[in-house]
């Protein structure tokens, strides 16, 4: 389970693990974006391996939501990109918002943090994605590309 959790590894890189995976996560949306059935069930089974893989991971690390788990990272970044129209800018947006929202943790993400295990890994992610792919598609509405 600690390379799922890990993405294979990525969770160990040595600067801002959680900034690499979510440049990663973009690969899929840059393969997908043109076919949005395949898009939702990648994210599906990336939000089931979240479960699967994150209920017990915390105690092999020994500590509460430990930096080396970037899955949630994946998912909260592929939600940030779901059904954006293609676009460099919706992509670079989405990954900045993201981001921001998963470092300074706005409400209710800072909250859900705190629930327990898997609960908390995911959930701050998951809301951080919502956040980012509502406020591209407000500055797409604003600003068109």
């Amino acid at each position: 389970m600690k390379t799922i959790c890990t993405v294979f590894g990525a969770g160990y890189f040595p600067k801002m693990p959680g900034t690499f995976a979510s440049l990663l996560a973009i690969i899929p949306y840059l393969f997908w974006h043109t076919n949005q059935p395949i898009y939702t069930i990648f994210i599906l089974i990336v939000l089931l391996l979240c479960i699967a893989s994150c209920r017990n991971t915390e105690k092999l690390f020994g500590e509460k939501d430990p930096k080396q788990i970037v899955i949630d990272e994946v998912l909260g970044m592929s939600i940030a990109l779901y059904m954006l129209p293609y676009h460099i800018l919706h992509i670079a947006l989405a990954f900045v918002i993201f981001r921001l929202s998963d470092i300074f943790k706005p409400a209710p993400i800072d909250k859900v943090e705190s629930w327990p295990g898997w609960m908390g890994i995911v959930s701050d992610d998951i809301i951080a994605g919502f956040y980012a792919n509502i406020f591209v598609r407000f500055i797409i509405s604003v600003i068109p590309t």
